[in-house]
């Protein structure tokens, strides 16, 4: 789906989040290539936390997505080939058919039986939130286990239904292209055990005519216990797609292979599977296996792989007593338990204690925000005026830090007053030695060992007032390269380093300016370093080894840092011969700075 000019990626594995957007997106048919379209993209590197950052092709557009949101390149070739054969009109293949005309053309064929034997056999492509039998949660593409099933046991739960085997495997360019399904996952033909088996599923959207007593399934509805079934149906899929393959190859004329967008023609049904190809593919369970249903569930109810409006019918048993036994008044209770309060006891009208009210729980004690606010205000002002405990301070900063009553003489606070002052001193002189070392930042000292962390080393000299009055400067969460030659590259993590064909040149050529904005918890606010680069040499400036005696020696005279610092400082500064040791670069220097400078301002704000 596109935003303004800029794609906004979006997750085509994912179901609807609840009914009301699965009914939306059944009336207006968002499943598949008419809600998800392909946008090329290159790939630059990986982002903020679990993000990489992709360039849209032909473009300087870069954008932050979710690596499962991610196509290889073979693979959306597929997703194209499906949608070329398929009898859906798609509005968006326009732009992509001559792309893919050449690339059919170069490769000749394309072989979605080989991609799923060297890519997906041991490999699920499933949706956003799998859960394995440990509770870890997958996202998208998960190894499959090795090791089969071994467990006997039941879960009678709501949604849970026992299965007697896999008939059939359908590749996820496929699901995402049938127009009953329209999602990127891979699915199964599940042939499901009494009770559940009905006469015939055929008449329902995941349905199948050749197999009336078996549904599609999408990946995320088999628990991993499947795993190596899933591994099997794959391999029988492999041996018999190849062959169809193989005969369709023969037959094809290269001159009469057209890509152009379909008309609206006569909808064309799958092929259909010969009955004794079923007995090969289909593979024996354990009687206990469970799993879950996509669409509409074996009772008739619609669902969407969602258990809102799962409402069980209950017809006695153990479940029939649990709404009338669960404790409703404290005298319920225990001896020595109580209820959460709040929400408190339950009413009678309550359904929290039965496990299908999934989302159905209303929460009085929330639903007057105001009230909440004043009440935790309340506390927050009731908790200041006990000034026997403790101090109220900024006042004049701005900043209202609360920090417990502390009396101190008077000869031992202006020792601590004064340790404050001295360490200040030390973090400002750092702060300046590194400003003068890095105006101009030698082009040498990024391409030297270490360099490409020279960025990152050197954020604490950013100029924001507002950072400072919050006590900053704080380090970026992610780095955006403004302006300077495009030679230079600095990622979203900070690395910063050059093209190599392009670097001799730069060494000849005049100081530029590389302007990188940072970004923090507020993308509103982006404070920029402006950066000087030069083709000086040396890497390390002879002022170098000045500014470092300058710094140990007021280091020498706080005794609250010597110890630390000096330690610090002896990595890279030879006290004896007052020079900087060998093989220090400027991207070691600048790292341990950063690390003094941190350390004295920790001091110079300590209590």
């Amino acid at each position: 789906e596109t935003h303004g000019s800029t794609p906004r990626p979006r997750d085509a594995a994912a179901l609807p989040p609840n009914p009301g957007a699965h009914e939306y997106r059944n009336a207006k048919s968002l499943w598949g290539h008419k809600a998800f379209r392909l946008v090329p993209v290159i790939y630059v590197g990986p982002g903020v936390g679990e993000m990489v950052l992709v360039q849209l092709e032909g473009s300087k557009v870069q954008i932050r997505t979710k690596p499962g949101l991610l196509l290889e390149w073979y693979e959306g070739l597929l997703v194209l080939d499906a949608l070329m054969r398929s009898s859906e009109q798609c509005q968006w293949l326009e732009s992509l058919a001559g792309r893919f005309q050449k690339e059919r053309t170069q490769r000749k064929n394309l072989s979605a039986s080989l991609y799923v034997s060297k890519k997906l056999l041991t490999i699920a492509v499933t949706g956003p939130q799998f859960v394995t039998r440990e509770g870890t949660v997958c996202a998208h593409r998960r190894s499959l286990r090795q090791d089969a099933c071994t467990t006997n046991e039941c879960l009678q739960e709501p949604g849970w239904y026992k299965v007697e085997r896999i008939l059939d495997y359908m590749p996820p360019w496929e699901s995402f292209v049938n127009p009953k399904f329209g999602l990127y996952q891979e699915f199964y033909l599940i042939l499901w055990k009494p009770p559940h088996l009905m006469e015939s599923y055929s008449h329902l959207p995941e349905g199948c005519e050749e197999h009336p007593h078996a549904t599609w399934e999408p990946d995320e509805c088999l628990p991993d216990e499947f795993d190596v079934e899933r591994a099997e149906v794959k391999k029988k899929w492999i041996e018999t797609h190849r062959e169809r393959e193989n005969a369709t190859a023969e037959r094809r004329e290269v001159d009469t292979f057209k890509i152009s967008i379909p008309e609206r023609r006569p909808a064309r049904e799958p092929p259909k599977r010969p009955v004794q190809e079923v007995a090969p593919i289909a593979t024996r369970l354990p009687p206990e296996k469970m799993a879950k249903v996509y669409h509409p569930d074996l009772s008739g109810r619609i669902r969407h792989g969602l258990r809102d409006d799962i409402r069980p019918i209950l017809q006695g048993g153990e479940e029939v007593q649990i709404k009338q036994g669960w404790p409703k008044s404290e005298s319920d209770y225990p001896l020595s338990y109580l209820p959460a309060d709040p929400p408190g006891c339950c009413k009678q009208q309550c359904r929290c204690m039965e496990d299908w009210h999934i989302e159905d729980a209303s929460k009085c004690w929330l639903d007057n925000q105001h009230m909440r606010n004043q009440s935790a205000q309340n506390a927050v002002d009731a908790f200041k005026s006990q000034l026997n405990l403790l101090r109220v301070r900024g006042q004049v900063s701005g900043q209202w830090y609360i920090e417990p009553v502390s009396v101190l003489p008077t000869e031992k606070l202006q020792q601590l007053q004064h340790s404050r002052r001295m360490a200040l001193q030390v973090a400002n002189l750092v702060h300046k030695a590194m400003g003068a070392v890095v105006i101009p930042l030698p082009l040498q000292a990024i391409t030297e060992e270490g360099g490409g962390d020279i960025l990152r080393d050197i954020t604490i000299l950013q100029d924001d007032e507002q950072q400072a009055q919050d006590g900053g400067p704080f380090e970026p969460a992610a780095f955006e390269k403004v302006e300077g030659p495009d030679w230079l590259v600095v990622s979203a993590t900070g690395h910063i380093g050059t093209i190599a064909k392009d670097t001799p040149r730069a060494f000849k050529a005049e100081t530029f300016t590389l302007q990188v904005d940072f970004i923090g918890a507020d993308p509103s606010h982006r404070p920029s370093l402006h950066l000087q680069i030069g083709p000086e040499k040396p890497a390390l400036p002879e002022s170098l080894a000045a500014w470092t005696g300058q710094i140990m020696d007021k280091v020498r005279s706080t005794p609250t840092l010597s110890f630390a610092l000096e330690t610090l400082i002896k990595k890279v500064y030879d006290t004896e011969s007052r020079g900087l040791r060998k093989k220090v670069t400027m991207a070691m220097w600048l790292k341990t700075m950063k690390q003094v400078y941190i350390i004295a301002r920790a001091a110079a704000n300590s209590s």
